[in-house]
């Protein structure tokens, strides 16, 4: 199991300057340099390349947005298994149950890949675990049709949920993470590791945020 801690979500978008496997790479090893405990990364080809460089484990996954603002993380074994064989530890695979939990049930029997459940409602949780999830993550909350949420803020609601109902699972408190107050509450409610990317991997964002104090 990932120990206690930070856990940094090195991705880029597409049109990013930093959408490379050398920058990704650059930015997991200023993680591990910073002290996290390990790495959350999209795409085979940037798990393969960090996992050259660097040593903390890694979370792999695929990823994919639509027009209506859902996301999906992961949501066939065949994937979970590619981002296993090129040296992922662990597999974020979608567990909000839109496409069922048959992939999850494929990709954790035998106990062969670990996987992490990405929930978007406490209402997943249950079958997630059931099907093979070992740790559980807010990850999804806001990206599913499912979710009425505040978009500018961590979902602290589903965080408490989570960890009332479920005290013996490892929760990854994860999505919109901006703020250290926010990051240390995650962890004062309990929270095994909190997952932040945007607030240290995308500078245009970072950039765009600090600009608002200007505009004002």
């Amino acid at each position: 199991m990932i120990k206690k801690g930070l856990i940094v979500s090195c991705q880029a978008e597409t049109g990013s300057a930093f959408n490379d496997v050398h920058s990704i790479q650059s930015f997991a090893l200023e993680a591990e340099r910073g002290g996290a405990v390990g790495l959350r990364l999209r795409e085979t080809e940037n798990v393969l390349g960090v996992s050259k460089v660097c040593k903390l484990p890694i979370i792999g996954l695929t990823k994919t947005n639509y027009e209506n603002g859902d996301v999906w993380i992961t949501p066939s074994w065949n994937q979970a298994k590619d981002l296993v064989n090129v040296g992922a530890t662990y597999v974020a695979m979608d567990a909000t149950g839109r496409c069922g939990y048959y992939d999850i049930e494929l990709a954790s029997s035998g106990g062969l890949i670990k996987i992490i459940g990405d929930i978007s409602h406490i209402n997943q949780a249950e079958e997630a675990l059931k099907s093979g999830c070992t740790m559980l993550t807010t990850a999804l909350s806001g990206y599913t049709s499912e979710c009425d949420v505040d978009m500018s803020r961590p979902d602290f609601v589903l965080l408490h949920q989570l960890r009332k109902y479920y005290p013996d699972v490892p929760i990854m408190a994860e999505g919109r993470y901006w703020e250290y107050d926010e990051v240390e509450r995650a962890f004062a409610m309990g929270a095994h590791n909190v997952v932040v990317g945007t607030a240290i991997t995308r500078p245009h964002l970072i950039t765009k945020r600090l600009m608002e104090a200007y505009n004002e």
